[in-house]
């Protein structure tokens, strides 16, 4: 089966980046903290963390790219992307959705 390109609207793009980013930050508060030890954590519940953060960090810089591209898009105006690209877009996406549903060293993000 051969895979196409695939057009989604950057307005569509938009509402995905604008509910990553509360998690990012949130992500990232966390990592601070880690960080300059206000929490502890096992290795195993460190390399999650990264994981979440590299994660939210790729989607934010892969949309915020977009963005540039088009920084002004009509209402119903939209970017074609290769299938494999969009693919990586929804894993990252996924990726950044779980990690608000994960306890982290005891923690959710809902918590931190």
């Amino acid at each position: 089966m051969d895979k196409k390109d695939l057009e989604i609207k950057i307005s569509i793009m938009k509402t995905i980046y604008d509910a990553m980013l509360p998690i990012y930050h949130r992500l990232n508060c966390l990592l601070d903290d880690l960080i300059y030890k206000k929490i502890m954590m096992s290795e195993t519940d460190k390399s999650v963390l990264l994981e979440y953060c590299s994660c939210a960090a790729a989607l934010k810089v892969i949309f915020e790219n977009y963005f540039e591209l088009y920084p002004n898009p009509r209402k119903e105006e939209k970017i074609t992307l290769p299938y494999e690209e969009y693919l990586g877009i929804m894993s990252l996406a996924k990726t950044v959705e779980l990690a608000m549903r994960t306890n982290i060293g005891g923690l959710t993000l809902q918590e931190h």
